[in-house]
């Protein structure tokens, strides 16, 4: 076994550690169709209308060998010269966009591990707990995919003025992703629930996303703690509080 395999041993594996980070009843059980009611009158209004889109799911390894030439900032690293390196079963990732922390690291078994089939955005490693992909599911809204060694989180957006705002927030382990079918909120909707402060309170925000009480001025109003945490989230490189932060902007959303 060559130095490099060594050094890829069972400390660059996931321990499932991750899971019991994320409180589960922030998310959503698995296939659940995401649907709000919207009347005819906000339709009429408005040339969006709702639209349900299925999102159909392909293994991680086909989902490379279509994508692998468009991540931008990751490579996939030739491993044709390692001995005995399974080259139909595993791969080695590495970040190569200068601004990220340069990782290299090592999934088993991508023929099982299941994503859904989008165009990539962006791919990036978060340190050693994961890979990112943000996939294009149309103009108007972005699926967000964190991958961990056993488990995929899923982060449907719909994306306004450049920010991606959760609105679907699910896990499942690696293998038990399935098709599934969403029926997504319109720009007017958005609207609606982003300027609506009847139930906003600030004391609540802290007990989903415990990091805010180290503010000293806290946020009056939705958008403006949405705004804070977006920003935030631009800084996370860890997939458990990058979760974290999706499941908190979507609470905050929909109170």
């Amino acid at each position: 076994m060559s130095n490099l395999m060594e050094m890829l041993q069972d400390d660059l594996y996931e321990t499932g550690e991750i899971e019991n980070t994320i409180d589960n009843s922030e998310i959503l059980s698995e296939n659940t169709t995401f649907e709000e009611n919207v009347s005819d009158e906000d339709e009429s209004e408005n040339n969006m209308v709702d639209e349900e889109v299925t999102l159909n799911t392909i293994d991680l390894r086909s989902w490379l060998e279509i994508h692998k030439e468009n991540l931008v900032d990751t490579k996939i690293i030739d491993t044709s010269n390692i001995t005995d390196f399974d080259n139909n079963n595993n791969v080695l990732f590495k970040n190569i966009n200068p601004n990220l922390k340069d990782t290299i690291l090592l999934y088993k078994n991508i023929s099982d591990y299941k994503i859904f089939n989008l165009t990539p955005e962006k791919m990036t490693l978060f340190g050693e707990s994961g890979f990112y992909i943000q996939g294009i599911i149309n103009d108007m809204y972005k699926m967000k995919i964190y991958g961990t060694k056993t488990t995929v989180f899923q982060t449907m957006c719909i994306n306004i003025n450049d920010k991606n705002y959760p609105i679907f927030c699910n896990k499942c382990g690696k293998t038990k992703l399935d098709d599934t079918t969403f029926l997504n909120i319109n720009e007017t909707k958005f609207n609606e629930l982003i300027n609506n402060n009847t139930n906003y309170n600030f004391e609540d925000c802290v007990i989903i996303y415990n990091p805010l009480q180290k503010i000293t001025e806290p946020m009056t109003n939705k958008q403006e703690m949405l705004n804070w945490l977006h920003t935030k989230l631009e800084s996370v490189n860890d997939i458990s509080h990058a979760v974290k932060i999706d499941n908190a902007m979507k609470f905050i959303l929909f109170m």
